[in-house]
């Protein structure tokens, strides 16, 4: 008889991280069907931006959860992929004014389909009550977090 360590699937960090890296292959799987070239990062800025009339760099870091050089580094990238336009502020030359290209409003009803794709999958199975419960446990688990960091 073998003794078990720690239950995996009692541990919040490894139940998290694993579910949310087949999130992120399976996104990967339906924005490649919808012939879409993005990332789950790329979709989580251009969603903020859908969200947002006026959004900066900064809340795009604080809003994402992500460090100052992976935003910049995606936001490079999708400069370079025409996806996001960079202006210099006219008021504050040390500030980048950001909007999304003409280019990735097109893109927002099919990445949307992706999205929707994987959400359905990934609850498939699960009560309309217990996915908002679900949504409302994470919800509190990263604001509590976030206070502490």
């Amino acid at each position: 008889m073998s003794k078990q360590f720690y239950d995996q699937n009692d541990c919040l960090g490894f139940m998290v991280s694993t579910a949310n890296r087949l999130l992120i292959s399976y996104l990967h799987k339906e924005m490649v069907k919808a012939g879409l070239d993005l990332t789950s990062e790329q979709w989580g800025i251009m969603m903020q931006f859908w969200n947002n009339d006026q959004i900066n760099q900064e809340e795009l870091t604080k809003n994402s959860c992500l460090d100052k050089s992976s935003v910049s580094r995606a936001l490079r990238i999708m400069e370079r992929r025409e996806l996001v336009i960079r202006r210099t502020n006219q008021d504050d030359t040390r500030r980048k004014d950001l909007r999304l290209s003409d280019q990735a409003e097109t893109l927002k009803e099919r990445a949307l389909a992706a999205v929707q794709a994987t959400t359905a999958q990934a609850f498939a199975g699960v009560s309309p009550e217990d996915k908002q419960v679900c949504l409302k446990v994470l919800a509190m688990v990263k604001q509590n977090l976030q206070r502490k960091h």
